[in-house]
């Protein structure tokens, strides 16, 4: 497997860094940003039967209006995650992606459904990661899911194609596979695959993404699942992107301290939450701000830092646990790392 850290920016480094150092030097904890989650829609051409984040009245922006705000994005943020909603329904996203590319975030992310991917190759020479969603090989079980018929043949292919061309178009390719109860068994298949095809894989439970949440911490399947998948990294499989310390999160619902300043959340209008999504409290709109720095800063002092719930409903994806896992307990974090051979990196 690539090295996953390839493809990131000096900046992204230099900003853990700085992290780092005020987290175990000094009292501040107004964190630099990483990478910034930009849901540039909400709409979806798939009915996820455990998607509950669509149609809120969140009205989308006009090309122009994006750029906008990813040139108000930018400052001191290195990373920027392209999200929905399903960002390839849009017919801007080339001229999104080249935007964002000009603008010169890296990492730069693509998080899709890869429903409608095969239309939308030539948008992969502008990422350092891909994004999409793979639960099940079974293809009649995961339609049910999907919500559309055939849907689940036409996304493995693509995912398929789009492995395929990781080397041409230099990027990386990561699988989020959601798990819920009827998942548990497809999970085992769906990492075989993964590793058949060089695609990095980050399992974790579909919890916070539901109405109706069940218990996977107390599934004696779930539990033996993830105690496996923490085997095969010790036996040497390189294609788990998630750390230890997150799977020992899903199971014993111990959080690390949250620190929203890494990676904000931001809407299709331009609002931006503080502290998280989880919690469905926007603190302000990027419009009315100089920059996305200058609203987070201003949250920041005016908020402070969220009290974590230690309930792992509210904070399952490894995007945003990983990431304060890193900054609390940088000797372990890194450590899996090594364990797991991510530091190698090759030019």
């Amino acid at each position: 497997m690539k090295s996953r850290l390839k493809n990131v920016s000096f900046e992204f480094h230099r900003n853990v860094i700085i992290n780092l150092f005020k987290r175990y030097l000094t009292s501040n904890r107004l964190m630099r940003p990483l990478s910034t989650s930009f849901f540039i829609t909400l709409k979806c051409n798939l009915k996820c039967s455990y998607c509950n984040k669509l149609n809120q009245g969140y009205p989308e922006l006009n090309t122009n209006q994006i750029f906008l705000l990813l040139e108000k994005i930018r400052p001191h943020n290195p990373g920027l995650y392209i999200t929905g909603g399903e960002p390839l329904i849009r017919k801007d996203i080339k001229e999104i992606l080249l935007k964002a590319v000009e603008l010169k975030f890296k990492p730069l992310w693509l998080i899709t459904n890869a429903y409608n991917l095969h239309n939308n190759i030539d948008c992969l020479e502008y990422l350092d990661y891909l994004i999409v969603s793979l639960d099940s090989l079974n293809l009649e079980k995961w339609d049910k899911i999907l919500g559309v018929k055939n849907a689940s043949t036409k996304i493995i292919q693509n995912i398929k194609l789009a492995a395929s061309l990781q080397e041409k178009y230099n990027f990386l390719m990561v699988a989020n596979n959601l798990i819920n109860s009827e998942l548990i068994d497809d999970a085992y298949n769906v990492i075989d695959f993964c590793n058949e095809n060089n695609i990095y894989i980050a399992p974790q439970p579909i919890d916070s993404w539901m109405d109706e949440t069940e218990n996977l911490p107390g599934n004696k399947s779930f539990i033996k699942l993830i105690n496996e998948i923490k085997a095969m990294k010790k036996n040497g499989s390189k294609n788990f992107i998630v750390t230890n310390l997150f799977l020992d999160s899903i199971l014993n619902s111990k959080l690390p301290n949250c620190y929203p300043t890494m990676n904000p959340r931001i809407y299709p209008d331009g609002s931006v939450f503080y502290p998280c999504i989880a919690r469905d409290k926007v603190y302000g709109n990027l419009f009315d701000y100089d920059s996305l720095h200058q609203l987070m800063l201003e949250a920041y002092r005016k908020e402070g830092l969220p009290e974590c719930t230690l309930d792992p409903k509210l904070c399952t994806r490894n995007c945003i646990v990983e990431i304060n896992h890193f900054i609390d307990r940088p000797f372990c974090y890194l450590k899996d790392c090594i364990d797991n051979m991510e530091l190698k990196f090759k030019h």
